[in-house]
């Protein structure tokens, strides 16, 4: 299974590309094509584009997952990436994984262009930069090492966040149950049954005769 700390998901691009049919072409003797959904596969910052049948690589993803393999995707990655393809079949955009680089103003828009030209679209993405897309561009060593902080900021602050929040609840709850016990009419004690009382007969002895 890959590092999910040391890696992040590819940047896929899914379009229609005009293909042979070649079973009828056969069957009417003239050239004829069809539409087939193609992924193109790239990784942030990388210049290699692996191009494959879009179901058929998500397919693909998928069963690796399943089995186990070495190289498979964590199962939260082939999820989004398979609603990445169901949202393009809608005609809509996915959002992207994580805060995307237009939102950090420690950019430039320069910079932002230029990471986005290298399919570097989120904060996440800068953190986990290869050596490889390192050296495409200017600062981005530096970019990197930057985005790591920011990313360790945000954890911490939102760690702290949740623990605070967690802290109210308890002390919310706490309040509502001496209020529910203070607005409870207190039980009078239970009184000791009345035991009811009889008079002893006295036997008076008889004369002698």
């Amino acid at each position: 299974m890959l590092n999910i700390a040391a890696a992040r998901p590819p940047f896929v691009e899914y379009k229609q590309v005009a293909f042979p049919d070649t079973k009828r072409t056969l069957e009417l003797g003239y050239r004829v094509t069809k539409d087939v959904d193609m992924a193109f596969v790239m990784h942030p910052g990388s210049r290699d584009v692996l191009e494959i049948k879009a179901q058929d690589w998500l397919l693909q993803l998928r069963n690796k997952m399943l089995t186990g393999a070495h190289d498979a995707y964590p199962q939260e990655w082939v999820d989004q990436l398979q609603k990445k393809y169901d949202l393009w079949k809608q005609g809509l955009e996915a959002p992207v994984n994580g805060t995307h680089v237009k939102e950090w103003a420690a950019l430039s828009p320069a910079q932002v262009q230029n990471l986005v030209a290298m399919n570097v679209l989120t904060v996440e993405d800068v953190a986990a930069m290869t050596e490889e897309a390192l050296g495409r561009m200017m600062g981005s060593r530096l970019l990197r090492d930057q985005a790591r902080e920011w990313l360790a900021k945000r954890d911490l602050a939102g760690n702290a966040l949740k623990e605070n929040d967690e802290l109210k609840a308890q002390v919310a709850a706490l309040t509502a149950r001496i209020e529910a016990m203070e607005a409870k009419p207190a039980e009078a004690p239970e009184q000791p049954e009345e035991v009811p009382f009889t008079r002893p007969k006295l036997s008076v002895p008889k004369k002698a005769a």
